[in-house]
């Protein structure tokens, strides 16, 4: 099984996962504009 499609399997079974990404990289870009 290709590990892009594990990935994408685990994203759709955990979608809190996603949007923790999201709000790591939404901190991120905040920091970076201060």
């Amino acid at each position: 099984m290709p590990v892009g499609q594990r990935i994408r399997i685990n994203v759709q079974v955990i979608p809190e996962h996603r949007i923790v990404i999201t709000y790591k990289i939404s901190i991120r870009t905040a920091v970076r504009q201060l």
